[in-house]
């Protein structure tokens, strides 16, 4: 403005442009992007524009994407941003559980053996559930805290003594397995939609409304 067109209460507004910012995703093993086909890709964005979300990607064969890390925000952030996908193996899953007070000296809680094992069976069977997986259940009884989400393509199995590395190498019938609702648990797996669920070598009892109860389209096999 001219300075004859100032006077003392001229408010000047100036707008400025921000810099564009990098935004940066890594899948790690778990895919590659659409475009350049590499695991990783970095993309500008302008600050607090709406969030397009992250570039497409195809999932390789090995592994299963589940979510972004940090989660993906609503508006693009003001400075640089790396964007890690979390993932999970898409091989079968095996985690072994023993009942409370038997988990081994040393182990890691991580379940991924028997000399790993952990005692959360509610734990096991979510984590069971991130893709698909398997619950061993070493020989004893077990006593849920309370109902658990029936997850698809998830097998309970129990009958084992505790050194098995195959699933046909349970015995029910030597290894009784019991999963005890104490009158005071509504529910074993309650209440929600999942398929290819599996209950195989496990008595369960004394739950207050029913064992297992799966709603919709949902598939349960249930095994001595």
């Amino acid at each position: 403005l001219p300075p004859m067109a100032l006077s003392e209460d001229t408010v000047v507004e100036a707008r400025f442009t921000p810099a564009d910012v990098t935004l940066t995703y890594d899948l790690g093993p778990c895919g590659t992007f659409t475009q350049g086909g590499a695991p990783t890709i970095a993309v500008t964005a302008t600050p607090d524009a709406p969030f397009a979300g992250a570039p497409a990607f195809a999932e390789s064969d090995d592994w299963h994407f589940e979510s972004w890390s940090p989660a993906l925000p609503a508006s693009v952030p003001w400075t640089n941003a790396t964007f890690t996908a979390t993932y999970v193996p898409k091989a079968l899953r095996v985690i072994h559980v023993v009942p409370e007070g038997e988990v081994p000296a040393g182990s890691d809680g991580s379940g991924s053996s028997w000399a790993n094992a952990r005692s959360d069976l509610a734990g096991a069977y979510a984590d069971a559930g991130r893709y698909r997986g398997e619950v061993w259940l070493k020989t004893g009884t077990y006593e849920p805290a309370g109902s658990m989400l029936p997850r698809s393509n998830v097998a309970i199995r129990g009958g084992f003594a505790g050194d098995e590395t195959s699933a046909d190498q349970a015995d029910p019938a030597a290894n009784p397995t019991v999963i005890d609702g104490k009158s005071a648990v509504s529910a074993f797996l309650y209440t929600g939609q999942a398929t290819n669920c599996v209950v195989q070598g496990v008595t369960i009892k004394r739950f207050v409304n029913t064992a297992i109860r799966l709603t919709g389209a949902s598939t349960l096999e249930l095994r001595d």
